[in-house]
């Protein structure tokens, strides 16, 4: 019995840490994390138009369904109608999936902000980028 208490002493510690380092390397390899960039929507009479960075990497096309999550009104999905290019932003001309639903959310006002989720990126490489190698 004194012999094995001595010896979780001597190696439980060391083990245990093993087991931590290896969960931790496996959560860092395999886990997975949605990639969002910041939207601005406008909506004027019957036109609605969705500013994103320029550097934007939405698979996106025409009569694709675009989604601004996270806004003071909730999650608004639109179809896409054209895109162009300005000078710093990417531009959609959309038109609201459901329009009472979108009237109905926003109200009179003509601005939102909220998020796009343009695709996922793995842990490991998030924590490449924020240390830099």
């Amino acid at each position: 019995m004194y012999r094995m208490k001595r010896f979780l002493i001597r190696y439980g510690v060391f083990s245990i840490l093993i087991i931590m380092v290896t969960g931790l390397t496996l959560i860092v390899a395999c886990y997975k994390v949605r990639v969002k960039e910041p939207a601005t929507l406008f909506a004027t009479s019957g036109d609605v138009m969705i500013y994103t960075a320029y550097a934007s990497t939405l698979p996106l096309g025409v009569d694709d369904t675009l989604a601004i999550c996270q806004t003071a009104y909730g999650d608004l999905k639109f179809v896409v109608d054209s895109i162009f290019l300005e000078s710093d932003s990417f531009v959609f001309c959309v038109h609201p999936v459901n329009a009472e639903e979108f009237t109905l959310r926003m109200g009179n006002n003509t601005y939102a902000t909220g998020f796009l989720f343009t695709g996922k990126e793995r842990m490991l490489d998030l924590i490449r980028k924020k240390v830099n190698f």
